[in-house]
């Protein structure tokens, strides 16, 4: 069971994640503390998260009372690298789990998010507009768009049922 969360970002960052308390998804969408909070409870942040009020959930909202996040104290960095951050668990039990990352997986070509987690916010995010079954055939074309006989599969493809039988 997770005692407290602590999170330190660069300052540059921190100024614009800093929202202990957000009371709209754009609010939970740049919340550093909401992003913890909602990745424990739910074991990942989907799109989904973000909308109908996901942030007053009551499990969400207690996690969140346990979230305590700051700027790092004044570190002599470039200013272009202000997207690490260093995150602190401590458990119930008294164990203390940490983790620090100078840059997120995905920000830049160096550390790409690996094939399983681009996939999944693929299918998060297309699945805005197409069926679940209809974001993972989209996914497996594009994954295989050398294969593609025809550019009429693909973009086929990404028209939702409903508008092609509405035609």
């Amino acid at each position: 069971m997770v005692d407290r969360i602590e999170s330190q970002t660069h300052p540059r960052r921190f100024a614009h994640t800093n929202r202990p308390d957000p009371r709209g998804a754009l609010d939970a969408k740049f919340s550093v503390q909401y992003c913890l909070a909602r990745a424990l409870v739910s074991r990942q942040v989907l799109i989904e998260h973000f909308e109908d009020g996901s942030y007053d959930e009551p499990e969400v909202r207690a996690v969140l009372q346990r979230v305590v996040s700051s700027a790092w104290p004044e570190r002599k960095m470039d200013l272009s690298e202000h997207f690490g951050a260093d995150v602190r668990v401590t458990l119930t039990d008294g164990r203390v789990l940490s983790k620090s990352v100078a840059r997120p997986l995905g920000r830049g070509p160096s550390i790409p998010l690996p094939p399983e987690l681009l996939r999944g916010k693929f299918i998060d995010c297309a699945q805005r507009a197409l069926s679940a079954e209809a974001a993972r055939r989209l996914h497996g074309l594009l994954d295989t768009l050398e294969t593609v006989n025809q550019i009429r599969v693909l973009t086929e493809a990404t028209i939702p049922r409903t508008a092609l039988a509405a035609d």
